[in-house]
């Protein structure tokens, strides 16, 4: 079985994040580098075969992967910056195997569960919560159900890398007023994995398996190590960024109905 970490999107100064960050999967986060974490959580399951997809500051990436002698496979999302599902569809290019697919921003540690989806026999695998993440919109957006870990066969990659586009237009019109809160100001919902429970929930055959809670998820600098540790000032200037997006953010959406 291979492992794909998406791992290309930025570290935005809306949610706090300094000019010039480092990619998010390099910050401490519970004491962990996440990205070093969750190579090591997956090897300790038996997956040595991963590949992880960079765009924003892929170099910085590359340079951590190999100074850490972390033997991973590095693929490059030029597009990064407007297409996320590219990053998908470079993730499991000639992929035929089974595969489990991650967010980069999520921390690991849970190794039973990972294994638990491994052993689970179903063509689609993705993780059921008993307390739900947020809320949920339809039955297409739900809130106590978790994409950011999925397994996947063969089969199904092959049919997801011909439907990607289809299925990002498909939820781009569906929640266009959400997508623009996200865009705007940080609210509504995000947009990286819609496009795989969009896919997962109209492919069917669906297994499920369940977990107390969603795992740690870093969206925003003030909860990595580095803005902790940080001078107050640091973290002033911080959620200065973030109140100034949203304010932006909001101003934006005004104008936009005169």
């Amino acid at each position: 079985m291979k492992a794909i970490i998406l791992a290309a999107g930025p570290s935005c100064m809306r949610h706090g994040f300094p000019i010039f960050a480092k990619p998010k999967c390099l910050y401490h986060y519970y004491g962990h580098i996440i990205l070093e974490n969750n190579i090591r959580v997956l090897n300790a399951c038996g997956i040595n075969d991963i590949r992880v997809v960079v765009g924003y500051k892929h170099k910085a990436i590359k340079k951590f992967c190999q100074e850490k002698n972390l033997n991973v496979e590095i693929v490059f999302n030029r597009n990064w910056k407007n297409d996320a599902v590219k990053s998908l569809l470079v993730g499991i290019e000639n992929v035929t195997d089974d595969i489990l697919l991650l967010e980069g921003d999520n921390l690991w540690t849970d190794i039973n569960h990972i294994k638990n989806v491994m052993a689970c026999q179903a063509p689609l695998v993705r993780t059921k919560l008993k307390k739900p993440w947020g809320k949920s919109i339809d039955e297409d957006y739900r809130g106590d159900v978790s994409h950011n870990l999925c397994k996947m066969t063969g089969e199904v990659l092959a049919d997801l890398t011909q439907k990607a586009y289809q299925y990002k237009k498909k939820y781009t019109q569906k929640y266009a007023q959400h997508i623009g809160g996200r865009i705007n100001d940080g609210s509504g919902i995000a947009l990286g994995f819609t496009v795989i429970g969009f896919f997962i929930n109209n492919k069917g055959l669906i297994g499920e398996v369940s977990r107390e809670e969603q795992l740690p998820d870093l969206d925003y600098y003030w909860q990595t190590d580095e803005y902790k540790n940080s001078h107050f000032l640091v973290q002033l200037k911080s959620r200065g960024y973030n109140k100034l997006f949203k304010l932006l953010g909001k101003l934006k959406i005004i104008f936009k109905k005169r």
